[in-house]
């Protein structure tokens, strides 16, 4: 789908639509004859909310032969730069930018494309105090050119750590890999089920047990039922009489597997007064719960800090749903003041979603990073309304990562098992 925001006019677009142009333009490069090796680099790579343009390394055996193939492929419409280094127009409107080169050369020219300036630039700085000069086709140490063979090499020979692209923006992550200290980052594979996804009893498309099986199907062991509260009329928010026969069905989907659980939850509303959608006695009696903003977005500072605030210190609210309430390329943040908001769940131990769906990544990087820092502990979630995107929880662990998120920040890495027991320590 793809939303596009303007900045200026330099258009952005979100990371679903993104993979998906590049994974087209990737298998055609891939078709191509001569080529041996096809990555994407850039932002995209980096894992940025949004990208401007689709960034492309190759190797082959012409370099020549593999760019003109390129400016001929089917989603092309026009060609904006010819010759090795190419970009053109697709179909889809986003620009997509390729440099092809000998096959000895990719690892340069994949540091290099990846980016970001800033890290680049720090790289460059310490590669000329050496005497040295690096740049996209290999590293001139002034008697001889080296062409790394891998990334790893590459920053090995610059005495440091390999740094994965999601850290590559100059903000920290070159001191930390020479230091030894970058974060050994959560990986997908870490991810042992989902906390936040709605089904047909409310604005969901899918049922109980579709959703069951797909999670299962994905290598989960659990996932999180949490429809909306009874407030979000138009979402067909549960009363307390349709959420507890909703658990009776989850009960009885549960006794078909033995490797894998749904839980009962709710995305409990915070109203506009501060106060829960649910009485204390119906959330204790859920598996998990997460409280959320979907009103009153233009309440003061003050008003929407307290609202989350008083949330995050009810005993039976278990994660902050989408705590910005931003939708990237339609509505940004509403006002408040995060640093108390992660000041009060590391106080708590209260988790922050960090909303995986394309267009909220929610709470974004910075704010992971800052969280990190106070300790506070994160969920990542899809809050997937059907089944097929439960597939979003890549985008959620790319801004994660980008935020130095490490896995036992995460809380649905922890074994269904150390889960249930968080969260009955969460709830005493």
């Amino acid at each position: 789908q793809g939303l596009k925001e303007l900045v200026g006019e330099r258009p952005k677009w979100l990371l679903n639509f993104a993979f998906a142009a590049a994974d087209e333009v990737a298998s055609f490069l891939n078709g191509i004859p001569g080529v041996v090796e096809v990555s994407a680099a850039g932002s995209l790579r980096r894992g940025r909310e949004m990208v401007e343009s689709l960034d492309f390394v190759v190797s082959g055996t012409d370099p020549e032969d593999v760019a003109s193939a390129f400016t001929r492929a089917p989603f092309v419409q026009r060609v904006v730069v010819g010759e090795v280094s190419t970009a053109v127009k697709t179909k889809w409107e986003i620009q997509a930018n390729l440099l092809a080169v000998r096959p000895e050369q990719f690892a340069s020219a994949l540091q290099y494309l990846t980016g970001s300036w800033a890290h680049n630039k720090c790289l460059q700085g310490i590669a000329r105090k050496r005497g040295w000069k690096l740049d996209k086709y290999g590293v001139d140490l002034g008697k001889r050119i080296v062409t790394p063979k891998s990334e790893e090499d590459l920053y090995q020979l610059l005495e440091m750590r390999y740094i994965p692209p999601e850290l590559r923006e100059g903000q920290g992550e070159i001191e930390a890999a020479l230091a030894g200290n970058l974060p050994v980052l959560v990986d997908i594979g870490d991810i042992k089920g989902d906390l936040h996804v709605h089904s047909n009893w409310s604005d969901g498309a899918n049922t109980l047990e579709e959703i069951a099986l797909a999670a299962r199907q994905m290598g989960y062991s659990y996932l999180a039922i949490t429809d909306h509260s009874r407030s979000l009329r138009v979402a067909r928010g549960l009363d307390e009489e349709r959420l507890r026969r909703q658990r009776l069905e989850i009960e009885s989907i549960n006794r078909m597997f033995d490797d894998f659980q749904l839980l009962a939850g709710i995305e409990v509303d915070i109203l506009p007064d501060g106060s829960l959608d649910f009485d204390d006695d119906i959330l204790e009696e859920m598996d998990v719960v997460i409280a959320s903003i979907h009103s009153g977005f233009k309440q003061d500072r003050d008003t929407l800090t307290s609202r989350i605030i008083a949330a995050i210190r009810n005993e039976h609210v278990d994660i902050i749903g989408h705590p910005s309430g931003r939708l990237l390329g339609r509505r940004g943040s509403y006002q408040i003041d995060m640093e108390r908001v992660l000041d009060a769940a590391a106080e708590t131990g209260t988790a922050l979603e960090i909303n995986a769906s394309p267009d909220r990544l929610d709470l974004n990087d910075h704010y992971i990073r800052l969280g990190k820092e106070r300790g506070v502990r994160f969920s990542i979630n899809t809050d997937a309304h059907g089944r097929h995107s439960l597939a979003d929880m890549r985008y959620g662990v790319l801004t994660a990562r980008r935020g130095w998120a490490e896995k036992e920040d995460i809380i649905n890495t922890m074994p269904l098992s150390e889960l249930r027991k968080w969260l009955q320590k969460k709830s005493r």
